[in-house]
């Protein structure tokens, strides 16, 4: 689920640069879900270069 979007980055972004890139449609329904809790937050990119303004969507358990 996750792996697209990581190769999307690194085969349109490069360093110091913004860039949207559209995702589409996500389909919900391949993540577990055992719970309506989730937590949002903007956060940074855990690996380097530790881009900011990373919007995190976390399901709860």
């Amino acid at each position: 689920f996750v792996e697209p979007f990581g190769r999307m980055a690194n085969e349109t972004c490069s360093e110091d640069e913004d860039v949207e890139i559209p995702v589409g449609q996500v389909k919900t329904r391949s993540m577990s879900r055992g719970t309506r809790k989730y937590y949002r937050y903007v956060g940074s990119l855990t690996t380097p270069p530790c881009t900011e303004n990373v919007i995190w969507n976390v399901l709860g358990k």
